[in-house]
């Protein structure tokens, strides 16, 4: 592990398209021998960035701490995490959320809370949930993209 201060980096997905983008305040990264120089996973602290659709914003972030784990394309916030969707406009609020950047799907985890223009949903234990939060649902609900 290099632990490092503030700093920035972008995962980029399968087809070269622009998946996220995280900033931290103070984290680590671990880069396998094999990799050469190039982060494979990260641990940091107070994060915030974007997540991508077709090269787009489709939600902002932000959260105390957040695990990058480029070899499984997964993204994990914890600890008072809030996402903001761009359009329409809508935020969640939970305690744990895992985004999976091959499926494009939030997992949201404890406490969830979801304020739109439509009013107030939660709190709930568990919702899952595309970037742009238009589609929101229970994990048994939710037919996965």
């Amino acid at each position: 592990m290099i632990d490092s201060k503030d700093g920035v980096a972008t995962y980029w997905g399968a087809k070269n398209e622009k998946a996220w983008t995280i900033h931290w305040a103070k984290g680590a990264t671990a880069m396998p021998s094999h990799a050469g120089n190039q982060m494979q996973a990260g641990r940091m602290e107070d994060v915030d960035g974007q997540i991508f659709k077709n090269e787009t914003v489709a939600c902002t972030f932000r959260a105390k701490h957040g695990i990058a784990d480029k070899s499984t394309h997964i993204l994990v916030l914890t600890d008072n995490v809030q996402v903001v969707a761009q359009n329409p406009k809508a935020t969640l609020f939970c305690d744990e959320l895992t985004y999976d950047g091959n499926r494009k799907f939030f997992k949201a985890h404890g406490h969830v809370r979801i304020l739109g223009t439509m009013g107030t949903v939660g709190t709930l234990e568990e919702v899952w949930a595309t970037p742009h939060l238009d589609k929101v649902a229970s994990p048994d609900m939710f037919d996965q993209p």
